[in-house]
């Protein structure tokens, strides 16, 4: 993690204070893409419920974002033909989930 997080030039933002970099990336490379995935790397760790994450993302609904915390590892999933979240809500979502 500490070589993606380094090899990673974009910072995206910060995360409880930790720095995030990383990139947007298509989602279903060989077919026309519906979606896509922010894969974030923190430069830390940063402590969250693991069963708070799995019983929120169990139960989207509405307008909520696909987030989701590992470890190190940042993801978010949207749709290729809306516009994509800001940095803020992305972040408030997962300090949401912690």
């Amino acid at each position: 993690m500490d070589r993606a997080f380094s090899r990673e030039e974009y910072t995206l933002g910060t995360l409880a204070g930790v720095p995030v970099r990383g990139r947007w990336i298509r989602g279903d490379v060989p077919v026309e893409a519906r979606h896509e995935v922010l894969l974030g790397v923190l430069g830390e760790r940063v402590e969250v419920d693991r069963r708070a994450q799995r019983e929120l993302l169990a139960t989207l609904t509405g307008d909520r974002l696909d987030t989701f915390l590992d470890g190190r590892l940042l993801t978010a999933v949207c749709p290729v033909d809306g516009p994509r979240p800001s940095w803020g809500r992305i972040s408030a979502e997962l300090l949401e989930q912690s």
